[in-house]
């Protein structure tokens, strides 16, 4: 027991012991927040690298810029990532890209952000700022960082941040320096990227650009060598170096043959032809200038051909003379055709002169004119009495006609007019005979727009006037022969219409007489309606006739008093009785066809009395009448049956009964309408199906 330990040294080395064991845990726990830390940064260092793999697959800054708001999230492990793509000329043109937050959360930060970041314009790609909580109690942000506005290029500002809103504020740790730190590096990678892309794409612009000099190179190519025009290259002193194949078809020669050798030399025709064209070309190519020619060439086989040239000198950058470019066309046919046209235009000449058109060209300046031999023929004269033509056309033009004639001429000779067509009379210098001509002047303009030429055609038409002058004539008799039958239609109406009266007399007798034989009286009520039916379809025909066949007459009459008297001719046709009513503004006597006025209101009343509606107790009709400014205006109401909405557009059609209950022959509103139409007037139709009908009818006055 000697060497057993006291308490105090028991104790002691006890508590030496829990002081180990305590220094233990320390370092344990030390060690656990090591691996943690180690945990987490090697998390981060694999969503860095997630970022990176994804961010170098990125083409287009949008692409780019979404991945970036989503890294900030996953990264910084932070509630909502933005990056604000400034437009530096206009806000309209910005794009703002989130992650983390919807659409109404995402426009409440971007107006915070805005007013919290964007006050200052300072430029600092390493500083960060911390986004302070907003004082006001509507603002949604409570905590953030962000970069200072950087500037990418010359078209943008970029703004890059990582926020918590205030509702889940609580859930995320506040703000140190090591996650500025970290937020710093992150916002220095993105920059890296983005000058990696915008690099990118301009290179890319870059290589569109010469892909598409190289595309129109070759298309340029192409076009020198298949276009049909021949193309010369030569050096600055005229020596071929390049032709193309139109040219080797054109000439016979091929490049390896003129190459080194000057066009000239091989090409022009006998100078003493091209004189003029060899010295204004030869001019040109000394002064270094543009030049066009037409100049006559030989090919090699010999034979000669007109070609048109151009000819453009070529400079480099600095101003130096380095080439000319030619274009050559060969217009040997259009040479030719224009030759040709000299040929027919003499063909023309000898057509006129045997088909008697006259044909004459004036020069305004001189005052001379030439005519064709048909002129001279017409006129009664030859070229060999050396007269004065233009005095001598003049002079010809009958008295009556001359102001006429001559001041349509001038409207051509000032200009206002390119050409005239018209007819006049001349009278013919020896004989004294009137003759009808149809002349066509047309003016020629010069550079300044005055009129340096005029040319015209005269034809004689005399045999043609002669026979409208017949024709007019033969109008005339069957003129004479309508009214004639007008005067038959009449008469045969008022032939059938006498008898059908006298029958209707009998018939008025007849039902006195046989007062208690129902059956009788109904026939005859039959054969009386029958016989009104015939009476009324031809006055209609009496009335349409003389409507297209009778000129609008003029007579003062007092249109009060014919309403009056329509009126009256219709109140005993209801039961119970209708309500007349008259208006009149204006005053009382008018000056227009009284019988169409009369039987245009006979038929508009008649309907509206015959339509109307027999289930009511105060059926009524109404007439406004205005006389203002020689202008007569109707409007004729009434509370009748009214027309449906699809009959209105055809009551006016010929033969058209609207009504089941109509007994009439459908002529009547055609007849009117005719009338008005006659008349210069216009008529218009409002209708209510079983509440009545409204017509609205407006006619020109004569002058008193």
């Amino acid at each position: 027991m000697g060497d057993s330990l006291s308490y105090d040294e028991l104790h002691e080395q006890y508590l030496e012991l829990q002081l180990r064991v305590t220094r233990f845990s320390a370092i344990e726990q030390e060690l656990i927040n090591t691996r943690d830390r180690l945990d987490q940064e090697l998390e981060l260092y694999k969503r860095l690298n997630a970022f990176n793999s994804s961010a170098i697959r990125c083409q287009n800054l949008g692409e780019f810029f979404q991945l970036v708001v989503e890294s900030i999230v996953d990264i910084l492990e932070v509630q909502v990532g933005f990056v604000y793509l400034i437009n530096k000329k206009t806000s309209e043109q910005s794009t703002i890209y989130f992650e983390g937050c919807d659409a109404y959360q995402a426009e409440l930060v971007k107006n915070e952000l805005l007013e919290q970041v964007t006050q200052s314009r300072a430029i600092n790609r390493s500083k960060t700022s911390v986004i302070q909580p907003c004082q006001n109690n509507q603002c949604i942000i409570d905590k953030g960082l962000c970069s200072q506005i950087i500037p990418i290029n010359d078209k943008f500002d970029l703004l890059i941040g990582s926020i918590v809103l205030k509702e889940k504020s609580p859930l995320y740790p506040e703000i140190t320096n090591h996650y500025e730190v970290l937020f710093s590096v992150f916002v220095q990678q993105v920059l890296a990227y983005v000058s990696n892309i915008l690099v990118e794409q301009e290179n890319l612009e870059q290589l569109k650009l010469i892909a598409a000099s190289e595309l129109e190179l070759k298309k340029l190519s192409l076009i020198a060598t298949k276009t049909k025009s021949g193309v010369i290259i030569t050096d600055n002193h005229g020596r071929i170096e390049w032709v193309n194949e139109s040219f080797e078809k054109t000439t016979g020669y091929t490049l390896g043959e003129v190459i080194g050798r000057k066009p000239k030399d091989f090409l022009q025709y006998e100078p003493i032809i091209n004189k003029e064209a060899r010295e204004k070309l030869a001019d040109a190519l000394s002064k270094k200038e543009n030049v066009e020619v037409t100049i006559l060439n030989v090919a090699k086989s010999g034979a000669p051909y007109y070609n048109q040239l151009e000819i453009s000198p070529i400079f480099d950058d600095k101003g130096n003379h380095i080439n000319f470019i030619a274009l050559q066309k060969d217009i040997t046919s259009e040479e030719n055709y224009k030759n040709e046209l000299i040929k027919t235009n003499s063909r023309f000449e000898l057509i006129t002169s045997h088909s008697g058109i006259g044909i004459w060209d004036w020069n305004p300046i001189s005052n001379r004119s030439v005519w064709n031999d048909a002129m001279y023929k017409l006129f009664e004269t030859t070229p060999s009495e050396d007269l004065e033509n233009y005095s001598l056309f003049i002079n010809s033009i009958h008295p009556d006609d001359k102001i006429r004639t001559m001041g349509d001429a001038d409207s051509v000779l000032k200009g206002e007019s390119e050409f005239i067509n018209h007819e006049y009379r001349i009278v013919l210098p020896k004989s004294g005979e009137i003759r009808y001509i149809q002349s066509l002047v047309v003016s020629e303009k010069g550079i300044s727009g005055n009129v340096v030429r005029v040319v015209g055609s005269v034809v004689d038409i005399t045999e043609t006037k002669v026979f409208e002058d017949t024709l007019i004539e033969k109008n005339e008799q069957l003129e004479k022969i309508n009214q004639e039958l007008d005067q038959f239609v009449y008469s045969v109406s008022h032939d059938l219409r006498s008898p059908l009266m006298s029958i209707k007399g009998l018939i008025s007798v007849m039902e006195l007489s046989l007062q208690n034989e129902d059956l009788m009286k109904q026939y005859l009520n039959l054969i009386e309606q029958s016989v009104g039916r015939l009476d009324d379809t031809i006055l209609e025909i009496l009335d349409y006739s003389k409507n297209s066949r009778i000129e609008v007459q003029h007579e003062e009459f007092d249109i009060q008093k014919l309403v009056k008297e329509v009126f009256q001719d219709h109140e005993h046709y209801s039961n119970p009785k209708i309500d007349f009513r008259l208006t009149l503004i204006g005053g009382r006597n008018v000056n227009s066809d009284k019988l169409r006025i009369a039987t245009l209101l006979k038929n508009f009343i008649g309907n509206a009395v015959k339509y109307r509606n027999k289930h009511i107790d105060n059926p009524f009709v109404k007439v406004q009448i205005k006389n203002i400014d020689n202008t007569l205006t109707i409007a004729i109401e009434d509370n009748g049956e009214g027309i449906s909405e699809e009959n209105q557009k055809k009551v006016f059609n010929m033969f058209y009964r609207a009504s089941n209950s109509s007994s009439g022959t459908g002529l009547g509103l055609y007849i009117c309408k005719e009338i008005i139409v006659k008349m210069g007037g216009s008529v218009n139709l409002d209708s209510e199906w079983q509440k009545g009908t409204t017509i609205h009818l407006t006619l020109p006055l004569f002058s008193h």
